[in-house]
Formats: structure tokens, C-alpha cells, sequence
């Protein structure tokens, strides 16, 4: 779910510049006190770790702050065992990875001056690299949560790096014999430099993201796609390897009143191409949920986004997350937005009762590849934002829960009760959400959601009798 962030007037300047002006800013920045975001524990965001080493299972999981909580698995559930302190590496990041001189995946550690392995002895480095992403800078990045900086890109069974720096985008391709390969690829960083009404300076820079892998040009090669602002970039891969330039389409709105936040790619037509789903927002105007079709250019054989809009979904209320899903297993992606009224009575229920009501809406996928909304898959959301009591950081979710195939939807309630509605064949979601039961009493210290191979599992976290923390897994 969007992180809330305060809303300030300001006046903004934007562009692309060389490599050295922005270290040029920086200096400028440290001199002058340019305020930054608070990053000391970006780890803090960094998903659940589950992985194994011979017969044993571990879970790894951020602690608030900023180190490692490891676990292990037992009869009784996830058992603490001790505390693995990153502060001085300056952990920004955590992964599973596999690597040519281990049998088993292993768990790594992104730092601010490149890799660290995970060994008996502690974090060891793996590699040195220089990236953006770091604990106190004096800019202030525009993406923060679900750092994602390994996958195998060339498909070799071996995982290999992702790592923006200032002009480029550096890729570590892991060898066979356990050495990396270095790849830079030319890439024009925006900022934005902004005049608050405190009138303090903040620098900006936008930071690649939603980093995934797509055959744009149907020759059977996964390439690399990523976005920045509201543009996706694709970085071509041939049997000879990457290419040394990046293609790029813009999905802008022609006003230049309205913005666009991107949401995914994905194939919501079933013919085989990816398509684009974005927000998109005016002052004044209503929010929407579009598609933008794909499609195959002929002449170049090379995916494009369409500039006309295929499903426009009009929002009466602020959209604050959106997504898809298979909610009745038909194999068709279905929509769901979450919004929420700015009114004056929202507003006034906020602040008295630290609540905040939520409209889940779902839109079910037709055979003619049309969206209808769901009045009885559809519900409102009651939910306490009194963030001195909350323990969770996550307030939904949307993921099958009960191994169905379908999706469901997770959701805490006010009184920070967890609830569940499955999904259903006929109508999308059941009409009643039904409270997830404890087999302990009490209501949990938090919760997390572990997925294994496309499985998800909810766990909770107690305390056994000897005050020892151990996490418990849901029994639906």
C-alpha cells in the first residue's frame, strides 16, 4: 500500500543532466543542509527471507531497527535464534540468491558499497559495486520500498545484480566459475529540485524501479524492463548478450495537467501480449484506472505501448492502491482498486476515531475482455490508523491464501483483528469476511505473509513460555 507523505506547495524544476552535475548538487547539498528523508532503516522494508540449508529451514526478517531477525523452523513453528546486526555494513536490502559454489540458495545482503553473502562466520563480502542506493544520502530517492537488485538475466541458473548509479545502470552477470561479468548501460537520471514553503531546497532523483523480465520482441530472450516517472525502458538481450542501449516508451498523458502512476505489466487481453496499467490523476478530475494495449510492431517485431485506452475505469473517491488478480479462476486477470473519500466527514472520523474507511472495489473481466464492477464482491474497509498501537506494516493484501487458484483478499481490521475474504467463482469474493482464529489467546505482536514457490502463508508472531519469540503459522 502507498506510503502516506505530507502534501506541501512547491515549485519544481526538472531535467536530465551529465553524470558530474549531480555530484555537483550533492556537494551543494551537504554544504548547504538540503533536508532528506529519514532512510535510516531501509532495511525495515525489505520482504520476509524463507530459505534452507541441508534439512534445516530459516526465516530472515527485517527488524524496525534496521537489522536481521533470524528464525528457525521447528515442529512448534519459526523460533528465534539471535539478531544479525547490519548497521555497520549499512544494509539497505536483503535477497535469496543462487550462486556457483553453492548447492542451495543463500541468502545476500545489498550494502552500501556493494554484496555481502550470508556464512557461518556473518556477512561477508561478495562483491564491491557503487550505487544509489544508500542509507543517508543527502538527496532524496523516489523509490524507496521493495528494493529488487538480483534475478538471473541471462538465464543461466545463476543469479546476477541490478544496480543504478549516477548515469548508468550497471548489471553483475554471474559466470559459471563464480566471477561477475560487468555490464553499463547509459541511463539519464531526472530530478526534481523543489521550493517548499519553508523555503528549503530538496533534491530529487528518480531511481529506476518494478524491474522485471519480458520477451518485448517475441524471439524467446528475456529482456530487462524497468520504469522510471512515466516512462518503461527494455533492455534488449540477444544470444551474443545485452545490448549497450536502452529503448524506452513513454506512457504520459497529452495534458499536462494529469499525471500517470504506473501499476504493471501485464497480459489483461489473453492474446499473448503485455499490456500497461496505470493510474492516472488530475486536479480536479476524477482518478482512473486504465489499460493501454500492447502490441507487436510489424515493421521492427518490437513490442510499443498503444496510445489509446482500451479500459477506463473512473474512480469516485481518491485511488490510493490498485492492482489485478484471478479473483474467480477463470484464467482472465481481474481488477481492484482501493480508494478512499477526502471529504469533510472522513476527515472528522480520522481524527476522532483513528479510522479510516477504505472502498475495495472489484472488477471482474467478461469474455468480451470488458471490466464490470462487482457490487457483491465489493466492500468496505474499516481500518485503525492510531499508529502508536499498530504493530503491522502492511494493512491489505491481495494473494491465494487457501491454494485454490483463486485470489483472496487479507485485510486487518479497526479493532486489529485479521480478516479474510476468498475468492469466489460466481461473484469474485465472498459476501462475508470472516475473522482468521487464533489458537493462542490474545491478538498477535505481528504478522507476516511468506511465499514459496507462487504459495503464500500467513504466520504470527507469540511469545512461548519462556518469553522467547517464535512465529506461528495460520491454520485456515
Amino acid at each position: 500500500m502507498p506510503q502516506p507523505h505530507w502534501i506541501t506547495q512547491r515549485r519544481t524544476i526538472k531535467m536530465n543532466l551529465p553524470p558530474w552535475f549531480y555530484w555537483l548538487l550533492l556537494l551543494l547539498a551537504a554544504i548547504l543542509g538540503f533536508p532528506c528523508l529519514a532512510q535510516a532503516q531501509m532495511l525495515g522494508s525489505a520482504p520476509p527471507l524463507q530459505w534452507q540449508h541441508k534439512e534445516v529451514r530459516y526465516l530472515w526478517l527485517a527488524s524496525e531497527a534496521g537489522d536481521i531477525e533470524t528464525y528457525r523452523y521447528d515442529k512448534t513453528g519459526y523460533q528465534f535464534v539471535k539478531t544479525l546486526e547490519t548497521s555497520g555494513i549499512k544494509a539497505v536490502a536483503m535477497d535469496l540468491v543462487t550462486l556457483a559454489d553453492e548447492s542451495e540458495p543463500v541468502p545476500v545482503v545489498l550494502a552500501e558499497d556493494g554484496i555481502y553473502r550470508y556464512t557461518k562466520t556473518g556477512l561477508m563480502p561478495l562483491i564491491k559495486a557503487p550505487h544509489l542506493y544508500q542509507q543517508s544520502p543527502h538527496w532524496l530517492l523516489s523509490t524507496l520500498r521493495d528494493i529488487r537488485f538480483s534475478m538471473d538475466l541471462d538465464e543461466n541458473g545463476l543469479s546476477d545484480f541490478i544496480l543504478p548509479h549516477f548515469g548508468q545502470l550497471t548489471l553483475l552477470l554471474q559466470q559459471q566459475d563464480g566471477r561477475f561479468y560487468q555490464h553499463q548501460v547509459k541511463l539519464e537520471h531526472s530530478y526534481v529540485l523543489s521550493t517548499h514553503q519553508s523555503e528549503n531546497y530538496a533534491l530529487t532523483i528518480s531511481l529506476p524501479a518494478h524491474f522485471a523480465l519480458q520477451d518485448i520482441n517475441q524471439d524467446k530472450q528475456a529482456d530487462l524492463t524497468f520504469v522510471i516517472d512515466e516512462q518503461i525502458f527494455a533492455l534488449r538481450r540477444t544470444e551474443a548478450g545485452f545490448s549497450n542501449s536502452l529503448l524506452s516508451w513513454s506512457f504520459s498523458a497529452s495534458d499536462e495537467d494529469k499525471t500517470r502512476q504506473f501499476g504493471a505489466l501485464v497480459d489483461a487481453t489473453g492474446d499473448g501480449v503485455i499490456d500497461l496499467l496505470i493510474k492516472e490523476s488530475g486536479e480536479g478530475d476524477p482518478h482512473r484506472m486504465l489499460i493501454l494495449p500492447g502490441l507487436i510492431n510489424p515493421a521492427t517485431r518490437v513490442w510499443q505501448v498503444s496510445d489509446t485506452t482500451s479500459t477506463m475505469l473512473k474512480m469516485d473517491d481518491e485511488l490510493l492502491h490498485f492492482g489485478y488478480g484471478d479473483f474467480n479462476g477463470d484464467g482472465r486477470p481481474d481488477l481492484y482498486s482501493v480508494s478512499t473519500s477526502v471529504g469533510l466527514g472522513s476527515v472528522l472520523s480520522l481524527m476522532s476515531n483513528r479510522v479510516l474507511e477504505l472502498d475495495f472495489n472489484l472488477y471482474l473481466q467478461g469474455g468480451d475482455g470488458q471490466f464490470k464492477r462487482q457490487r457483491r464482491g465489493s466492500k468496505t474497509l474499516h481500518m485503525a490508523l492510531d499508529l502508536r498501537q499498530m504493530s503491522q506494516d502492511w494493512l491489505f493484501n491481495v494473494a491465494d491464501i487457501n491454494d485454490d487458484g483463486l485470489s483472496d483478499l487479507i485485510f486487518f481490521d479497526d479493532s486489529q483483528n485479521l480478516m479474510l475474504s476468498f475468492g469466489e467463482r460466481k461473484y469474485g469474493l465472498s459476501r462475508r469476511s470472516q475473522p482468521l482464529a487464533l489458537p493462542v489467546k490474545g491478538k498477535p505482536a505481528k504478522v507476516v505473509l511468506l511465499n514459496n514457490t507462487n504459495q503464500t502463508s500467513l504466520w504470527f508472531l507469540q511469545h512461548n513460555e519462556q518469553s522467547e519469540k517464535v512465529y506461528i503459522k495460520y491454520r485456515l
